[in-house]
């Protein structure tokens, strides 16, 4: 494991485009994971809609993701790279915005949107990785991707859960926009690299 590990970190030092498309895809997980640790406080303790709340809201989230899914191929067939951005772009400054929403109804909406963004960000991520990535080299890079991606999991959820203890929710929440942000940088920098041929290295 550790080999296979290995080599598919050797290979991304030499594909920026693929490292640039998996710390996209690295960066959302990290924050979909870390998320559910303010979406409980956001429900208690900002909207005081309990248990049965967050069951909504987590609900839209749901609903938006299956929404995505569907239409996510119809829609990497016109113009991924601009749909990419723009999901990114939707799920960093929504989820900063996301502590001021203030009604249920409206939150329930906003994670819709936010599940419909990540679905569609993952698929475009994962088939555009699919399609980069060498047969032979395929199951290294993902489990280089899903390394990346627990690492910044367990990072962002202490970071948040820190923050919304000892500072504020609000700060919390900016901080996980940022995270989706530093995914949309890391996508910003993949239609400049996308024009450099990749190439798979040679076997040592």
């Amino acid at each position: 494991m550790l080999a296979d590990l290995h080599e598919g970190l050797n290979y991304l030092r030499t594909q920026p485009t693929v490292f640039a498309l998996g710390l996209t895809y690295a960066c959302m997980m990290a924050g979909v994971i870390s998320a559910n640790v303010l979406v409980v406080a956001l429900a208690n303790n900002l909207l005081h809609v309990g248990a049965r709340g967050y069951g909504f809201i987590e609900s839209g989230w749901a609903l938006g993701a299956v929404i995505g899914g569907f239409a996510a191929a119809p829609l990497a067939r016109r113009r991924p790279y601009q749909v990419l951005v723009t999901a990114l772009f939707l799920l960093a400054v929504g989820h900063a915005l996301f502590p001021y929403v203030g009604l249920l109804p409206l939150a329930i909406l906003m994670n819709l949107v936010f599940g419909g963004c990540r679905a569609i960000g993952a698929v475009l991520t994962q088939s555009s990785i699919l399609a980069s990535v060498p047969n032979r080299l395929i199951g290294r890079t993902q489990s280089a991707f899903a390394f990346m991606a627990t690492i910044l999991q367990i990072v962002m959820s202490f970071a948040l859960g820190w923050l919304a203890e000892h500072a504020s929710l609000q700060l919390a929440f900016l901080l996980l926009g940022a995270t989706y942000g530093a995914a949309l940088l890391a996508a910003s920098r993949i239609r400049t690299l996308s024009a450099v041929p990749a190439t798979e290295p040679t076997a040592a």
